[in-house]
């Protein structure tokens, strides 16, 4: 998962898979923080961001380096345009940035 289209207003659920260089899973044991953040980039006013228990969810087996962040409608609604996102992880005190990549919120015709 990169880059990331949505239409203004719709739900979305992203799966994230974190993988080491080598292609295994991420073993997600110990972490106390996972955030996703779309940032306004010519400012980097922060537009959306979702936390671990708001947002975020491990998906069990912690061992499988398996997450999920859910997009409600009220959080795209009055956004539109191409912005960048990034998603971080906390374990044990060592943050890793995860992904860093564009999402699109395309405006829709039904309102």
């Amino acid at each position: 998962m990169n880059d990331v289209e949505i239409f203004r207003g719709d739900s979305a659920v992203l799966n994230v898979l974190v993988a080491n260089i080598v292609g295994a899973a991420f073993d997600l044991t110990g972490t106390t923080e996972i955030t996703f953040t779309r940032r306004q980039l010519e400012t980097g006013a922060i537009l959306l961001q979702k936390t671990l228990g708001t947002g975020v969810t491990i998906t069990p087996p912690v061992t499988a380096g398996i997450f999920t962040v859910a997009i409600a409608p009220t959080d795209t609604e009055s956004l539109a345009g191409v912005k960048i996102y990034d998603i971080e992880v906390e374990i044990s005190g060592e943050v890793y940035t995860v992904v860093k990549a564009t999402v699109t919120i395309t405006e829709d015709v039904t309102l």
